[in-house]
């Protein structure tokens, strides 16, 4: 089992010594959300789905969690790949089947962070990948940690962490990094860990991690990784799951890796995490 699983030595956060491809354009399908409007028409920007008559046999769903489809175009070909896979074990793989999205040239999957909301349907969503290969997934070292939250009411909410053993089983090819890499001919970067680098984004004050069997206070959330590309003409698309790290962090972070800018945002529903402490 060990073989499955890859830990690169360096883990430090340094400038990036390769260049950022460009690609001529990225389509990013929304497979998990918080909410759905089957009514939405398309816009010039975004494209959605088509209603069919009996649109009610198999209807999106939405819960509190995230899933994306990526697919880069450059030189008149297709690059596919995944970020996160929601909450509920069917929801992502449900919508792919509504959407009717084939997964099969997927190429990877990258993990913006181990909580179960963006990491719940890892299992399920493999069964729409190709069954030939192992697929690599890109996460952090902390994302295996289980998580709680605590609330000022005294309640609690466990976040557990995902099941490594069943991950390697399922054929991921576990890629455990810390820091930076690219992906896809070096068309995707995958951020690592974001230095926090300002005094106004605090993380997630009533969040903890268990580390050897004992909670910690875990406001960072170290984890937390954003998905980098480098649109021709236009700059850098980041792509973030809950953000925990700041959104001026990551953008920070973003242009330092790759000294450019010109950004397109894509976020989820939790980049400001701190309004969970009056609830």
């Amino acid at each position: 089992m060990s073989n499955s699983v890859l830990k690169p030595s360096n883990l430090s956060l340094l400038k990036v010594d390769m260049t950022l491809k460009e690609v001529e354009k990225v389509e990013v399908t929304c497979l998990v959300d918080n909410n759905v409007d089957v009514l939405l028409p398309s816009t010039g920007v975004a494209r959605r789905p088509s209603i069919a008559k009996n649109w009610y046999d198999k209807p999106l769903v939405a819960e509190h969690g995230f899933c994306a489809a990526l697919t880069l175009h450059k030189d008149g070909m297709k690059r596919r790949l995944l970020l996160d896979s929601g909450l509920d074990p069917m929801a992502a793989s449900h919508n792919v089947d509504a959407l009717g999205l084939d997964l099969s040239s997927c190429e990877c999957l990258i993990s913006s962070h181990g909580h179960v909301d963006h990491a719940g349907g890892l299992l399920n969503l493999r069964n729409k990948l190709d069954q030939k290969q192992k697929i690599p997934l890109v996460l952090h070292e902390y994302a295996f940690r289980n998580r709680l939250v605590k609330f000022q009411d005294g309640r609690t909410i466990d976040l557990p962490a995902p099941d490594k053993s069943l991950l390697a089983k399922a054929r991921y090819e576990i890629v455990e990094k810390n820091s930076h890499i690219l992906w896809i001919d070096d068309r995707v970067l995958v951020s690592g860990e974001i230095p926090r680098t300002n005094d106004f984004e605090k993380g997630f004050p009533n969040h903890y991690s268990e580390l050897d069997g004992e909670l910690e206070a875990d406001p960072l959330i170290k984890d937390d990784q954003a998905a980098i590309v480098n649109v021709k003409d236009k700059g850098l698309g980041v792509i973030t799951g809950c953000g925990h790290a700041g959104i001026i962090n990551t953008l920070r972070y973003a242009k330092e890796l790759t000294g450019k800018t010109g950004y397109t945002l894509y976020l989820e529903e939790c980049t400001c995490p701190a309004d969970c402490l009056n609830r």
